[in-house]
């Protein structure tokens, strides 16, 4: 065991459409260490800047490949200016420069493991679906072209589950190939016309990366969130390492053990008109109906709420900027979060918006990761005393009034040098599960160390 805790068993982490930093929260504590990330949008590298003290991104963003939207990521480009040019960990930014440039950077950057999340629009079914012809798509192929030039053991490739579909499934084949080392052009082709939510490839050559594909759902790693992603691992000349850390064949197929024993005691009874009786146990309780249909609202009990008389209208749940044909089911396990909108939770009958904090929690993050400063001018409070003097109040009643002119709480408005709500939403909801990643790299530390201590061969 000597050998565990040795330095040189530590590995090298490079990341890139880094975010707000998912993968380096998930490798806290894994024995690695962070050579670079790679984001060029403004609030994630003011993120990684202040959590990480990243550098602002050495190949900021061409806004001309935008189009429309060019105006937009040059105003974007002249706000990453505010960021320090240099830091603890460098931002590299642009992942088609980075890919260009790597030469410059591989001696002091190289990674032993690359993490890469690429944007998934371009393969998501809320989106037009362009796949690989769309440029957010083509990134990943720039990533898989970074992966073999980087000289890494291991990759992690993170995308939403509809990228198996996308383009008929033509693009995953596509993915698969590009990663694999096989030739230009080369498209794999799943058996059955249909790719399976898990399987394996194997390298062209030696020198190219073994794969294994799965798809895992956030909630089954420790969080209240159903979040099916699809991950796959790569290892540098063989895909057996791959395999035995992504396809844990224990609980990932097959039939589960049942989580608990049935009971013994029966539900309560049904009245005569489907109501509500009055000896009824604390396991379920029934609906009553009228002439207009089933009523109710609400039941709380110490095993779940269900729906009771009363009269009432139930109260139902719906995406904050979603129409009424757009409800939102609510079953105990929130949704995926979606960076284009604000989720929304029912609590008895009031629908209220998550809070930047909770959809932190929901993504495993620390409270108030992105809870980050210098973003908009804070009060000046000397500045303040001063106008109050002069008016003959004291600061706390100049607060105020600042407040309510700015139409704020008082706490608000102390705290609006801090980051917003709006680009903490979209940050969590473009972001990957700390936990299912911190799973997977820590499997591929323990893996590597069996590697390296030739506990097996690499050859298996």
């Amino acid at each position: 065991m000597r050998y565990l805790y040795t330095k040189a068993n530590r590995l090298r982490l490079g990341t890139v459409a880094s975010g707000v930093g998912a993968p380096e929260v998930a490798a806290a504590g894994l024995r690695y260490d962070s050579v670079f990330v790679s984001e060029i949008e403004y609030f994630p590298c003011m993120v990684l800047h202040e959590r990480m003290g990243a550098s602002r991104p050495v190949y900021p963003i061409d806004p001309s490949i935008f189009g429309d939207d060019a105006k937009q990521w040059e105003a974007n480009n002249r706000k990453l200016r505010k960021i320090p040019a240099k830091g603890l960990v460098p931002n590299f930014g642009d992942l088609t420069q980075l890919n260009r440039n790597w030469n410059k950077h591989a001696k002091k950057c190289a990674p032993n493991v690359l993490v890469g999340g690429t944007p998934c629009q371009a393969f998501s079914i809320s989106g037009q679906r362009g796949g690989l012809d769309d440029h957010r798509g083509n990134l990943t192929l720039e990533y898989a072209d970074l992966c073999k030039k980087s000289g890494a053991e291991w990759f992690v490739w993170e995308n939403v589950y509809g990228a198996l579909s996308s383009a008929g499934g033509d693009d995953f084949g596509a993915i698969l190939a590009c990663f694999a080392g096989y030739p230009a052009g080369f498209i794999w082709k799943p058996r059955g016309g249909k790719w399976k939510n898990s399987g394996v490839v194997e390298p062209a050559t030696k020198g190219d990366f073994g794969l294994a594909w799965c798809v895992l759902d956030s909630q089954y790693f420790g969080v209240a969130q159903r979040r099916e992603r699809l991950f796959i691992v790569g290892y540098r000349g063989n895909a057996a390492p791959a395999i035995a850390v992504l396809l844990d064949t224990i609980g990932l197929s097959g039939d589960s053990k049942p989580c608990r024993k049935a009971g013994k005691n029966p539900s309560g009874k049904l009245g005569g008109n489907i109501g509500i009786e009055d000896n009824q146990s604390a396991v379920t309780y029934s609906i009553k109906t009228d002439q207009t249909g089933a009523n109710g609202s609400n039941v709380i009990t110490e095993r779940s709420p269900t729906l009771a008389s009363q009269g009432a209208i139930p109260a139902v749940a719906f995406n904050h900027q979603a129409s009424v044909s757009q409800s939102m089911s609510v079953d105990g396990i929130s949704p995926a979060l979606d960076a284009s909108k604000t989720p929304a939770v029912l609590i008895q009958k009031i629908v209220r918006r998550l809070t930047p904090r909770e959809t932190e929690r929901l993504q495993g993050f620390p409270d108030n990761w992105t809870l980050v400063d210098s973003l908009r001018k804070k009060p000046n409070l000397k500045a303040l005393a001063k106008y109050a003097a002069n008016g003959n109040r004291s600061l706390d009643e100049e607060i105020q009034a600042c407040a309510a002119y700015n139409g704020m709480t008082v706490e608000d408005y102390l705290l609006r040098g801090e980051a917003p709500d709006a680009p903490r939403y979209k940050a969590m909801g473009n972001s990957m599960t700390t936990y299912v990643l911190r799973w997977i790299l820590g499997r591929i530390w323990r893996v590597n160390w069996i590697l390296k201590a030739r506990l097996i061969s690499k050859d298996v």
